[in-house]
């Protein structure tokens, strides 16, 4: 009898022909997350973010006063409005917003750093943007920012303060014309807890995003961030991980995991273009190896340049890995 020989399969896709990491959203083309990832990290950065725009001031440290509207902080931990030291009695300390964790925190307790803005107050405030270079025309791009506002419920219900309303555009950073466009709508408050100690805890994210294709001819991007809504007091926020990613379309291999000794066989690469998002034909490369780590490339042999595969002859010479890129 033959024996049955496994054949390993794993997906790459590319818009250009460069090695790289993958997730299930798409490659990653941006990401800002602040820094800070370090635990020997200070607590508040003292280094300016140099996407904010010129019209606000970062503070350098975290004491109560030193944030105001136009301000905006770097921080592992968000800034206390209000008298919460130690000095004051315990019935005493009070904060407006909420001790503001990272995004990632508690899974992550290195706490990265998070952008935290006392916002102006005028409406249509553009406070960030970033100019995205090297972007393949007529790509599906996906946009993605972790947003909260930052007030306590206790606060708001006290001042009935304003609620930021973020819009996130994107730009030919050419001809300065809007790409795509999404609004969060109002960041709600966390009711979750109505006391006056809401402050010592941190309000969850949401996580906002939209899809975009970059139009042909297109090839660099300017995300801007604005502040839709004007007046005070609240219009308190914060942001963490903004990510700009290539949308990867489905794509499957059809074939046997396993082909009996001295039989032959085909592996089909089925990738789903039913989109038009990548220009035809689509070219193939197949990759084998024995070597499991796909992190050292170059061990690995063409083996085919088309959808198919074929191997014929199976012998134990060819079970291993094998990998497309499209």
């Amino acid at each position: 009898m033959n024996k049955k020989i496994t054949l390993l399969l794993s997906l790459m896709l590319f818009c250009t022909f460069v090695w790289a990491d993958f997730t299930p959203q798409g490659k990653l083309l941006f990401k800002e997350d602040f820094g800070g990832n370090d635990s020997v990290d200070v607590r508040v950065s003292q280094d300016p973010i140099e996407s904010m725009s010129s019209a606000y001031s970062q503070a350098l440290t975290d004491e109560w006063t030193t944030m105001s509207s136009s301000h905006y902080i770097v921080t592992k931990s968000g800034y206390c409005n209000g008298d919460t030291t130690e000095s004051n009695e315990p019935q005493n300390r009070f904060s407006q917003w909420h001790i503001q964790d990272d995004h990632t925190f508690p899974d992550d307790y290195e706490r990265g750093y998070l952008l935290e803005i006392d916002a102006t107050g005028v409406e249509h405030d553009v406070f960030y943007s970033v100019n995205i270079g090297n972007v393949c025309a007529g790509a599906k791009l996906q946009f993605s920012a972790w947003a909260v506002n930052v007030y306590t419920y206790y606060m708001n219900d006290y001042v009935n303060a304003v609620a930021p309303n973020l819009l996130f555009a994107v730009y030919d950073a050419v001809e300065d014309t809007i790409i795509a466009s999404y609004e969060t709508g109002e960041l709600p408050v966390d009711d979750s807890d109505q006391t006056v100690e809401a402050w010592q805890t941190s309000a969850p994210w949401s996580q906002y995003g939209f899809d975009f294709i970059m139009p042909v001819g297109v090839d660099s991007i300017r995300l801007a961030i604005q502040n839709n809504t004007s007046g005070d007091p609240g219009n308190d926020f914060a942001l963490d991980d903004i990510e700009i990613r290539i949308v990867i379309p489905q794509t499957t291999v059809l074939g046997p995991a396993a082909i009996c000794e001295s039989d032959s066989s085909q592996l089909v690469a089925d990738f789903d273009n039913s989109e038009n998002l990548f220009a035809e034909p689509l070219e193939y490369q197949w990759y084998f190896s024995q070597n499991e780590n796909f992190d050292e490339v170059l061990d690995w042999d063409v083996v085919g340049s088309s959808d198919t595969l074929t191997i014929l002859n199976m012998a134990e010479d060819n079970a291993g890995w094998y990998i497309v890129q499209v």
